[in-house]
Parts: C-alpha cells; sequence; structure tokens
C-alpha cells in the first residue's frame, strides 16, 4: 500500500516489515518514529492505510487494527475480543472503506466490522440477506459505491453485493453459479455498471438495471478474447473506454463490440508494453501509470496511444530506474510513486526523483 497524506508524505505499508516514511523535501526514507511505544506494534503484515472524514488514519494489519487521532502522534490499537461484542471481529485485516455517511468498512476473513462514527464502537456483520438469500460477508476484496452513494462489495468467490442500507433494496449478483472464482477489484462506468477483475477468470461485466452478467474469458483460438485470465487492474478513461491489465497479458482495450485490442510486445511485435503489469493506476490526463514484473514504469498515454518507459535500460528509456521490479504504483496530487525492491520513485513533471530504501529493509520490503 501506497498512501500520501495531506502533508504530502508517502506511507508504504510492507508485507514483512511494517511502514516507511518517504520524507519528499529532505529526499529521505524512515521508519515510522518508534519514540513513542505505541509505535513499536506496528510491525509487519500492512494490509491498507486511509484517513477518514473526520482526519483519523487508520493502519490495518495482519494483527489488527490501529487509530491515530488528529493533532496527535499516539496510536490505538483494536483488536479482536470474543468477550466484547464492539470489539473487531478478527484481527487479520484484508481491506478498509469510508463510505457516504462516513463510516467505515473493514473486511476480514470472519465477515466485516463496521465502525460507527457516532459511538467510537464497531458492529460485526457476519452476513447480508436480500430476495431470500443469506450472503456471507467473509473475505471482501475490494469495495467501491455506485453515483447513489450505495456500498458495493466483492466477495471472494461468491460475487458483488449492493448494499443500500434496506434490504429490500439490495442486490446480490453470482457471478459463476458453483465458480470458484477470486473477485479482486470493483469499477463503476458512467452508466453504473460494475467491472470485476478477476485472478484467473478474466473480467466480469455487471449491467445493474437489467441484472445481465457478461464474462469474458481468454480464449486461444479467438484472437479478438482478453488476452489472459490473470488480471491485475482495470481503468476507464474519459472516453470511456475500458483498460485491462493482465499478469502474463500485458495491456488490453475493449472495443464497443466486445473485443479486445491487444498493446503489448508479443513475438515479432516492437510495442514497448510488457506482457507481465503488476498494477495500473491512471493520472488526471488519461495516462495510464503501468509497473511491470522485469521492465519498469511505463506511461501509456491513451489519446495517442503512445508509452513512455522508466527503466534501467538506457536502450529503451531515457529516465532511468535502479529496479525494473515494480511491486505499485499510484497517482497522486505530486505525481507518480511507485516501488521496488530497492527504491521507491517519484515521477513529476517528466523528471525522476529515487528515493533508497534503508540496507535492512532491502529484497524484502517489497510494498504490497
Amino acid at each position: 500500500t501506497l498512501f500520501e497524506d495531506e502533508k504530502g508524505l508517502l506511507w508504504a505499508g510492507l508485507s514483512r516489515k511494517g511502514i516507511l516514511l518517504v520524507h519528499p523535501e529532505t529526499e529521505t526514507v524512515s521508519e515510522l518514529d518508534s519514540s513513542d511505544e505505541s509505535h513499536k506494534k506496528i510491525t509487519g503484515g500492512i494490509s491498507d492505510i486511509l484517513v477518514d472524514q473526520s482526519g483519523n488514519l487508520w493502519i490495518a494489519t495482519l494483527t489488527g487494527l490501529y487509530q491515530r487521532k488528529p493533532g496527535t502522534n499516539k496510536y490505538v490499537q483494536h483488536v479482536d475480543n470474543a468477550f466484547d461484542p464492539s470489539s473487531i471481529s478478527n484481527n487479520l485485516l484484508i481491506e478498509m472503506f469510508v463510505d457516504r455517511t462516513g463510516a467505515i468498512w473493514i473486511s476480514t476473513q470472519f465477515g466485516l466490522s463496521y465502525w460507527h462514527t457516532s459511538n467510537n464502537a464497531f458492529e460485526l456483520v457476519k452476513s447480508l440477506e436480500t430476495e431470500g438469500r443469506i450472503v456471507s460477508m467473509n473475505n471482501a476484496t475490494d469495495f467501491s459505491t455506485d453515483s447513489s452513494g450505495n456500498l458495493l462489495i466483492a466477495l471472494n468467490g461468491q460475487g458483488v453485493y449492493k448494499w443500500t442500507g434496506n434490504s429490500h433494496q439490495d442486490r446480490f449478483w453470482v457471478l459463476e453459479e458453483g465458480g470458484s472464482n477470486m473477485a479482486l477489484q470493483l469499477t463503476t462506468d458512467k452508466n453504473d455498471n460494475i467491472w470485476v477483475t478477476t485472478m484467473d477468470r478474466g473480467i466480469f461485466h455487471i449491467n445493474t438495471k437489467s441484472d445481465a452478467i457478461s464474462h469474458y474469458l481468454h480464449n486461444e483460438h479467438d484472437p479478438s478474447s482478453i488476452a489472459s485470465n490473470q488480471v491485475s487492474g482495470i481503468q476507464i478513461d474519459s472516453k470511456g473506454q475500458i483498460w485491462v491489465t493482465m499478469f502474463g497479458g500485458g495491456l488490453d482495450k475493449m472495443t464497443e463490440d466486445g473485443k479486445f485490442s491487444h498493446y503489448s510486445n508479443r513475438e515479432g511485435s516492437s510495442n514497448q508494453i510488457p506482457l507481465y503489469i503488476t498494477g495500473v493506476s491512471k493520472d488526471g490526463d488519461d495516462v495510464l501509470w503501468l509497473a511491470s514484473d522485469g521492465w519498469g514504469v511505463i506511461a501509456f498515454d491513451t489519446k495517442s496511444e503512445i508509452p513512455t518507459v522508466y527503466s534501467t535500460k538506457s536502450e529503451v528509456s531515457t529516465h532511468l530506474l535502479n529496479s525494473n521490479w515494480i511491486s505499485t504504483i499510484t497517482a497522486t496530487r505530486d505525481g507518480i510513486w511507485s516501488a521496488s525492491r530497492t527504491e521507491f520513485v517519484q515521477i513529476l513533471n517528466n523528471s525522476v526523483s529515487h528515493y533508497k530504501l534503508p540496507n535492512e529493509h532491502r529484497l524484502i520490503a517489497y510494498a504490497i
């Protein structure tokens, strides 16, 4: 997780070694200040970081939840307590989301924990019911909202639940009956239709008005099918065009007839879009920023369809990096930030700034 706070400080949640802070003003990287005893508990397995509407900083980990109130440097730890029904439901946290009311939804292995800002307590949501069907809320992988502010929940191996606060108006879409697909990411288009990416079953499209579900899978006998079923991200540009990134399939654009145009460097192609894309973020100019596994960072202009490569390879890039193995990338108000095994990189106004990782965090400090 890469998160930029209101002061321009970049927080990097690492998969094994807690949190690193990137300081653009001093061009340095440091560990989260441990002068306060409460910091020492935040040591590993960071899954998400966010700031709520009241300015509280929340850090989700694999061992519990941490809250820092505005104007303080103290962290309060929230952990599962079997004897306290208002405690968090489980300590292994997956994802967090702030809804239209300012409440926080936290995904765990054993249901959702819903943080009430009015009484500072958690409510466990193990299941929701709609249309006579009880839907387990275990292992939600992503949250989003539609244009009316209704909460959309991607549920691993199940489908997508729309929570309205009224069970009679809630909806649940099963992606595949009896399927084991892993719903990873939700995106809504201008018509409130839902796009769902999966780890190994391509992408799904849910027409929320007709409830029709379209499934797009790779077909080796159809060159116009999606290039790979292992989808790493999806973005919608200002024209409403759907762009899909894949691990092993590179970059595709979906055409109006449901076919896919391929943009990656297959055999005999001189295209500079790699096949293995680990993440994608879109800036305000409709540029897709692609994190790749072995090719560096690629800025793909969706208007001109021209890529710019940021790499260790001087023959393909005038913007040199120190590592081509990029784990995550995000667009912020202060440019593009990416993380690799050895450094953080900021790309702003076509210039590149490097932030070297402390030695003890190299190789194992792969931001997630």
